[in-house]
């Protein structure tokens, strides 16, 4: 029996689907996340997470957007500033999905180069429950000691037929697990005939491996972030991510947002990756999170924004 899923794939069908040993997130604690909703007359279903990169692009799985005929189907949505997923009132934007670019190499699946952005039809309105998040500059791809954490709508517990999803968004911390730790324990989880799909430029994993902790179904292309501190520029500030961010959002003195804080004055959210796939059943041990790392997809980000 197969037991790699990716987070969509399992969210479909049968299995223990949720945002394993998470809680409840502080509301609009995390402003750049996104909920992907396709939508059929008044109905309306979360389909997978992302992250708000700029005013008009969402940064998610490349799976989120084909992997289904409801995804590829349906029409989609972009809802920012949410935190129960039942409720659209203020400050809730919603906004039509206009087009979707999967990165060219990304071949369907569980596999590598599983990223792609989510343009939409209007710009989004930055407000304090609506930001975009920082890009990863200079990082070292196997980020160790560092405060990591999933956020997302992942189910919380299911029935063999019924997902318990939550209404509000969760949030649960992580840790990071080195390649090769990682590519040995997929290695001893998966059939005999499978090739292992880990890539190292591509893919992050998360653990602990001791279980009870990890992402899942419904969090399929959501933010893996890292809490970072601020380091204050020297000489010559550059602004990162120039063309990803709107720069009316930045100064040169400080090199972070203008309005609000994420959690603290000397701290910021980095997006490290987007959730990808993992063993099911989730949260078992020796069973990773994989990601797509963020920080190898810089140029197809940006060339992708300004064609």
């Amino acid at each position: 029996m197969n037991n790699l899923y990716n987070c969509l794939e399992i969210q479909q069908g049968a299995g223990q689907n949720k945002i394993v040993g998470g809680h409840e997130a502080k509301p609009h604690s995390h402003p750049y996340i996104v909920s992907l909703q396709t939508r059929l007359l008044y109905m309306r279903m979360h389909v997978c997470g992302g992250a708000l990169i700029n005013k008009y692009f969402i940064l998610s799985a490349a799976h989120c957007a084909s992997e289904s005929w409801l995804i590829r189907w349906l029409p989609m949505d972009a809802v920012a500033g949410m935190h129960n997923v039942n409720v659209f009132k203020s400050p809730v934007q919603v906004n039509q999905i206009k087009e979707r670019i999967r990165h060219p190499l990304y071949k369907g699946g569980i596999g590598p180069h599983d990223i792609a952005l989510f343009k939409t039809m209007l710009p989004f309105r930055f407000t304090k429950a609506v930001k975009p998040i920082k890009l990863p500059s200079n990082f070292n791809n196997e980020p160790s000691a560092s405060a990591l954490k999933v956020i997302g709508w992942g189910a919380l517990s299911t029935t063999f037929f019924f997902p318990d999803l939550p209404d509000n968004l969760q949030e649960v911390k992580v840790k990071a697990i080195p390649f090769r730790d990682c590519y040995n324990l997929i290695e001893a989880l998966k059939e005999i005939y499978e090739s292992n799909p880990l890539d190292k430029q591509s893919n992050l994993c998360t653990g602990p491996t001791s279980g009870g902790i990890a992402a899942c179904a419904g969090d399929s292309g959501g933010p893996l972030v890292q809490i970072r501190n601020i380091v204050p520029p020297t000489t010559n500030p550059i602004e990162e991510n120039a063309e990803i961010h709107n720069a009316s959002l930045y100064t040169k003195e400080q090199g972070r947002l203008e309005e609000g804080k994420p959690q603290a004055d000397n701290v910021e959210s980095v997006l490290l990756g987007v959730v990808s796939w993992g063993v099911s059943p989730c949260g078992e041990v020796g069973a990773p999170t994989v990601y797509t790392n963020v920080s190898n997809y810089i140029d197809f980000i940006n060339y992708a924004i300004k064609t």
